[in-house]
């Protein structure tokens, strides 16, 4: 029997979906004091999040075929890519620096540094280059989160 009941992660979600407005006012600051959430909400949230950022993405386009897709690709797409530079970067930290990290945290830093990409998606249409300058803000928190939460050198 799971631990968890559907009350309790509702809750959860309800309390993670309340801490974004924090990391979207300062996201430098956010990185250095990202939450720890538990499996449910890291595996539930950022699918959500990237629904609502490919669904708001395909109505702007006017794209209805991408809008039905986009239900069933995007939170697929966003567990598989974010497990796999997860898993690049805790096997990085662990081969190269000989750092022993924890796997739910390089996944939660992985997560809020995606979200400057998922959100600068939305206007492609407009300005396609405006995905350089999200991948940009992604790596630039990933760095400040990396080098400050594991303490690495800059």
């Amino acid at each position: 029997m799971s631990k968890y009941n559907w009350v309790e992660i509702k809750a959860k979600l309800k309390e993670a979906i309340l801490a974004l407005p924090h990391f979207f006012r300062n996201p430098v600051q956010g990185m250095r004091q990202l939450p720890d959430w538990d499996w449910p909400t890291l595996l539930i949230l950022p699918p959500a999040f990237a629904l609502a950022c490919g669904m708001v993405k395909n109505l702007i386009e006017r794209d209805a075929l991408g809008f039905f897709t986009d239900i069933l690709i995007s939170p697929i797409a966003s567990v598989v890519v974010t497990g796999i530079v997860t898993g690049w970067f805790y096997y990085g930290f662990k081969f190269f620096f000989h750092r022993e990290v924890a796997f739910r945290s390089v996944y939660t830093h992985i997560v809020f540094a995606a979200i400057p990409a998922q959100v600068t998606n939305i206007g492609t249409k407009f300005l396609p280059p405006i995905n350089f300058l999200g991948l940009a803000m992604s790596i630039y928190l990933l760095h400040i989160g990396f080098v400050h939460n594991f303490t690495l050198d800059a």
